[in-house]
């Protein structure tokens, strides 16, 4: 992904640096040195390409990274006009070749997707939702406060001795769980969460703090000291979830992210068969066994 996005700057950055484009608001430079430059259209570009979909629109918000994508896009052809400059090595002119052939056949297969007859990607998803219900079924949840009386510093009998005074505080409830986290826990994020960690299912926890949380049944009923390597907990349940099936809503973008994922694959399968059996194709098998043998690695 990270060579593709490498590629994307090139390729994109290549696309500006050409002197005397029309001035259209598209073409209308954003940097320029020389007749090396970068477009508004080559930057709208990079980002539909170097960007997921869905975190498109925050960058478009943040003014730091677009800059950032600006000056990596116009660096990218300052450099390549550097090496334009000069006579390319052999070796240098095989990689450029190479390049230029993985961009080109990663946008012919863009295009063959893109004029290929599809199916209702949402129908299939809906159809393997179905099929595979089990695994789209939410855990049991529980959601639990908490105070943390710290171990570090403080011997291990005291600790324990704080935490059960603390349990006492909740248990008599003169005051709020929320003043007690307040006061007496070690937490750092307590200030913040006020002692909440919201909704967890199994294997999310420390086991001896999951166990204590997932064996209270009712909204406040209370466990403690619960001893973790952090020190001694007093728990509190806000509220259970019980198991249930994850709402096709939920899972659909995924499934038919999965669908368009395997139709693609299966139309790159195709065509690389197509392209390995086309008439007139002749691949020298000698050569290559020959070169299994020797097994040499070209550094030139």
């Amino acid at each position: 992904m990270r060579l593709f996005a490498c590629a994307a700057v090139i390729f994109f950055a290549s696309m500006g640096s050409a002197a005397g484009a029309p001035t259209t608001e598209a073409a209308r430079e954003i940097i320029r040195h020389g007749t090396v430059s970068v477009t508004e259209q080559n930057l709208r570009d990079y980002v539909r390409m170097a960007v997921p979909p869905e975190q498109q629109a925050a960058v478009w918000q943040n003014r730091k990274k677009l800059e950032e994508y600006v000056f990596g896009l116009f660096a990218t052809n300052e450099l390549a006009e550097q090496a334009r400059a000069r006579r390319l090595t052999a070796r240098e002119q095989r990689i450029m070749d190479d390049a230029e052939n993985r961009l080109l056949s990663r946008l012919q297969i863009d295009y063959l997707y893109e004029n290929a007859k599809k199916p209702d990607f949402e129908k299939l998803a809906r159809e393997i939702y179905k099929i595979r219900q089990e695994e789209f079924i939410r855990p049991e949840q529980v959601s639990v406060e908490h105070i943390l009386i710290g171990a570090k510093g403080r011997p291990d009998d005291e600790a324990r001795e704080r935490a059960e005074q603390v349990l006492q505080l909740v248990k008599a409830g003169t005051k709020s769980f929320a003043d007690l986290v307040a006061e007496y826990s070690d937490d750092p994020s307590a200030e913040k969460n006020k002692g909440e960690l919201g909704f967890f299912a199994r294997g999310r926890m420390v086991k001896s703090f999951e166990d204590a949380a997932f064996a209270l049944e009712k909204p406040g009923d209370v466990a403690g000291p619960v001893k973790t390597n952090y020190g001694y907990h007093v728990l509190r349940l806000i509220e259970r979830r019980a198991a249930a099936p994850i709402p096709f809503e939920e899972v659909r973008d995924r499934l038919v992210k999965a669908e368009i994922d395997r139709f693609r694959k299966d139309m790159v399968d195709d065509e690389l068969g197509r392209l390995k059996n086309l008439d007139g194709v002749e691949f020298d098998r000698d050569a290559f066994e020959r070169l299994i043998e020797n097994a040499e690695i070209e550094t030139r």
